[in-house]
């Protein structure tokens, strides 16, 4: 910065257009970076029901109460996933990883007849958020 003579000095915020201070802008600057954004109209504008809405949100924000959640809050709850007798169930594991979960997707890709999908790495996923930007990627604006 380069002071000038008999020129009036000024504050301005750095962080917003028009240089004026907001508290909103504080934490938007405090924020940036520190968390991915995830497009949350792929779950709000989706045409099903709101029950699905609302569990597809819990979903991605790992709320669900599976036993990993428990685990973390200490209360009781089983050491691997019931339905596979693999690793402890997380809500990634419960629905695309498990092999159960694996096979209803299968199905539900056959019955809508989405070969978009059915051409996807076998890799598992690592994060939901992710998964569900990709996949909703590949499905057509009109399904």
């Amino acid at each position: 910065m380069h002071l000038q003579q008999g020129i009036r000095d000024s504050i301005a915020w750095g962080w917003t257009l028009d240089g004026v201070y907001s508290t909103r802008s504080a934490y938007r600057f405090e924020f940036k970076g520190s968390f991915g954004l995830f497009r949350s109209d792929l779950i709000w504008r989706a045409q099903v029901e709101n029950k699905c809405k609302i569990f597809a949100w819990i979903l991605v924000q790992d709320k669900i109460l599976t036993a990993h959640n428990l685990q973390k809050r200490g209360w009781p709850h089983q050491e691997h996933c019931v339905l596979c007798n693999g690793p402890l169930e997380t809500g990634l594991h419960l629905c695309l990883c498990c092999p159960f979960a694996k096979a209803v997707w299968n199905q539900v890709i056959s019955w809508e007849n989405l070969p978009e999908l059915q051409s996807q790495p076998q890799a598992d996923p690592v994060h939901i958020k992710a998964w569900w930007e990709e996949t909703a990627r590949k499905v057509p604006t009109s399904e």
